[in-house]
């Protein structure tokens, strides 16, 4: 049995092709005879800080390796051929993402190279990373892509009125259903959560890298073009956020909750087990679409709230034992909770329960709380 291999190469220069004969020819030669049948592909996500020539010396001790261009390098031991990609993904230069293909002359040397290569990467892994289509414009050509990692620690303390929180994300992440709806007043945690379950989702998926989709845009939500891009993406879940205006019925001439019912119920029949998370600040769910909520397309809904004195203390012992916090207040948002973990929160003065925190030093010089 006979393999033939394509090197893919970017070169500019105007005698690349002469030049790129000669850096190939070792190489060329030692994988003309070579049977390899046996593949297997995979990336790995590093930091940009990580120097891609300690990558490179790292594979040195596993073959022989040979560069072009920089972003393309080959190795070659006496069972398989890898070629790795190196590229970054975004602008900012803050992650590179490495792509190993590997050919091999059987089952277990290709096993036993792959085990080689992710040992290497993942001495320099940088967690989970999230790439988030946020889409802006009336159309899905019109989005950004934001990369970051996910490392946020969460505690059960974060979230009392949720029993049993991470086998509940994870019966949702496994389930056939798509839908969950987040509801509460703002600053109760919604958004937290949602990366919380994001991770989770990761971690049963097996991934390193997670992409989602993600917009409040009500123009779009009305067309047609995002729930299809959605479905056919490699997307693992679509996040709506601030959906107060979209949760209303059918018979009152919602045209997105009717895209959302159609969406959803797409996505239970299908193998990708793709997720539609909604968050709304709505009191109230009386007026939402009955169909929206039906067992089957909706896994659950979360409501978040305040938290007690009690259960704001039982928040700071866990997430920050070393950490003395005076709280005055009986009732408190996450997000006020968080804020008192600020290193400077000693400047901040606790207000009531509608106004925002202002610094205590301009307290005296006329700064209404708004």
């Amino acid at each position: 049995m006979a393999t033939y291999f394509t090197i893919k190469k970017s070169l500019d220069d105007s005698n690349a092709d002469f030049g790129t004969m000669l850096l190939l020819a070792p190489l060329m030669a030692k994988i003309r005879k070579a049977v390899l049948p046996y593949f297997w592909t995979f990336e790995s996500i590093i930091s940009s800080t990580v120097d891609a020539n300690s990558i490179r010396e790292q594979l040195m001790t596993i073959g022989s390796v040979f560069s072009i261009n920089g972003n393309w390098t080959y190795l070659r031991t006496r069972h398989a051929l890898i070629t790795v990609e190196m590229g970054r993904m975004n602008e900012s230069t803050q992650f590179t993402k490495y792509t190993f293909s590997i050919h091999a002359s059987s089952r277990a040397h290709l096993q036993d190279m792959r085990e080689q290569l992710e040992e290497i990467v993942n001495k320099h892994r940088i967690g989970l990373v999230c790439e988030t289509r946020w889409f802006y414009g009336s159309s899905s050509y019109e989005y950004e892509s934001i990369l970051e990692t996910m490392n946020d620690t969460v505690v059960p303390e974060a979230y009392p009125f949720i029993s049993n929180l991470d086998d509940m994300i994870l019966e949702y992440a496994r389930s056939n259903e798509s839908i969950l709806l987040l509801i509460g007043e703002p600053g109760t945690g919604k958004s937290r959560l949602i990366r919380y379950i994001i991770r989770k989702m990761a971690a049963v998926q097996s991934l390193q890298h997670i992409k989602l989709f993600y917009t409040s845009n009500a123009t779009l939500l009305n067309g047609d073009s995002i729930y299809s891009d959605f479905r056919t993406s490699d997307a693992s879940a679509f996040i709506l956020e601030d959906a107060d205006l979209h949760l209303s019925s059918r018979a009152d001439g919602n045209n997105v909750m009717t895209k959302l019912l159609s969406s959803s119920d797409s996505f239970i029949t299908a193998d990708t087990n793709k997720k539609i998370i909604l968050t709304t600040n709505l009191t109230s769910l009386n007026s939402t679409d009955e169909a929206l909520l039906r067992p089957g397309r909706c896994f659950g809904v979360i409501e978040t709230r305040k938290f007690t004195r009690v259960e704001a203390q039982r928040f700071f012992d866990a997430i920050a034992p070393s950490k003395s916090i005076k709280l005055e207040n009986e009732l408190y948002t996450l997000a006020e909770l968080y804020r008192l973990l600020s290193p400077h929160a000693e400047t901040v003065r606790q207000l009531s329960d509608s106004a925002r925190y202002k610094l205590a030093a301009k307290r005296g010089i006329g700064f209404a709380a708004v």
